[in-house]
């Protein structure tokens, strides 16, 4: 598998995973853990947001319920 192909598998993935969770409504519940090694195949806005995203147990709407 060439670097290109994993990426493009991962962006893939990446894509149906979002879709799929905002069709069942807990999008804002999920965390994606993108490699950096991505950056050049998948946009740096796109990147940047997951990359350093809070993970659940720093989640304060967890934390008051």
């Amino acid at each position: 598998m060439t670097k290109k192909s994993w990426a493009e598998c991962f962006k893939r993935q990446w894509d149906d995973i979002e879709t799929a969770a905002q069709e069942v409504g807990c999008k804002d519940r999920l965390h994606i853990w993108p490699d950096p090694e991505l950056r050049g195949y998948v946009d740096d806005i796109r990147l940047e947001q997951w990359l350093y995203r809070p993970t659940v147990e720093k989640w304060d709407s967890l934390a008051k319920t």
